[in-house]
């Protein structure tokens, strides 16, 4: 079964797109230089809004499965660079793998105390017609 030329569309921009070795690029970039078309309202014509940005996830989720190698390569760099006594490395170590933080607590379990002082004032008494005495 063939290809609709709106399926070609969305995985020629799905291959560019989650390509690492391409920039992620704007739609009319999209539109003229990866798809071809002479304008950019062609790919609106395509695709709506949602579609695109749809396809535009997506890529990016390629993206990132195909980064993995290269962030367990650098990831294996670091640990050589901890392991050699490299103090930076060894803070951005414990910072990725341990969620260290270097942010101090503060401790605010002191009690505070405050003393109140009331005065009761003993009523007047009033007499029979309401008048204070």
């Amino acid at each position: 079964m063939a290809l609709t030329a709106k399926q070609r569309h969305r995985l020629k921009l799905l291959e560019y797109l989650g390509n690492p070795d391409n920039d992620f690029v704007d739609r009319t970039t999209q539109a003229q230089k990866v798809l071809g078309f002479v304008h950019q309202a062609s790919l609106y014509n395509t695709f709506n809004k949602d579609e695109l940005d749809e396809i535009e996830s997506k890529a990016l989720e390629i993206r990132r499965t195909k980064y993995k190698p290269g962030i367990a390569a650098a990831d294996k760099a670091l640990l050589a660079e901890a392991k050699a006594g490299d103090v930076p490395a060894i803070k951005l170590l414990y910072q990725r793998f341990e969620n260290w933080s270097e942010k101090q607590k503060l401790d605010i379990t002191g009690s505070i105390s405050a003393e109140l002082h009331v005065n009761f004032i003993k009523p007047v008494p009033k007499d029979k017609n309401g008048d204070k005495g």
